[in-house]
């Protein structure tokens, strides 16, 4: 019953998907380092196959709230709850491997890795173009970082004027300009003084 009330009577999703682009955090699979897939990842090694860091183990579909694979992609049913990554995290750390195969990430930053896993597109995800000889991740990876999550703005949001009192930078951009002094409309002559007018008046 919570499956459903969060896929179908839930306006959050619809809402979540509208407002998202590509430089929006959202719980991601990075399948350019997890596949292939492979549950005997030493026996596939010693074989000369090519293996991701993804061992198959289902940890993230068992602690889903949804019941979603997450490894399928970004899905309306995802709530965003990160449980997936704290349950691969424990299975990365178990197998002596970096976190973050479920990670948070923008789509930017997915395609620049997705291309460097397979040479611009043109052949199969291989996980060892990310990797240097020595199993680090190259220089060009891209990974998320606090660092540009919580840097300070590059406005300032206030300054102190002359008088010592602190003034707000930010202005509405429907902010009415100040006012300015506008010259007197002239008048016309009323017509007690003058005559012509009055008798002008007076025959209409």
């Amino acid at each position: 019953m919570r499956e459903q009330v969060c896929t179908y009577m839930c306006p959050w999703p619809r809402i979540q998907a509208a407002m998202l682009d590509e430089n929006s955090l959202v719980v991601t699979y990075n399948d350019w380092r997890g596949e292939p897939r492979s549950r005997h990842a030493k026996k596939a090694a010693a074989a000369g196959d090519v293996v991701g860091d993804c061992v198959d183990c289902n940890a993230c579909v068992a602690v889903c709230p949804m019941g979603i694979d997450i490894r399928d992609g970004q899905q309306l049913e995802c709530i965003t709850c990160a449980l997936c990554i704290d349950a691969c995290d424990g299975v990365m750390d178990k197998l002596g491997r970096e976190r973050g195969l479920i990670s948070y990430a923008t789509l930017s930053d997915y395609a620049a890795n997705m291309a460097l896993a397979t040479s611009g597109g043109t052949a199969a995800i291989d996980p060892s173009r990310v990797r240097d000889a020595h199993g680090a991740f190259r220089d060009k990876v891209r990974h998320l970082s606090w660092r540009i999550v919580f840097r300070p703005p590059r406005s300032r949001l206030f300054r102190r004027v002359d008088d010592g009192r602190i003034r707000s930078s930010f202005r509405p951009a429907g902010a009415r300009p100040a006012r300015t002094e506008r010259p007197a409309r002239p008048q016309p002559p009323s017509s007690s003084s003058n005559p012509t007018a009055r008798s002008a008046t007076a025959t209409w």
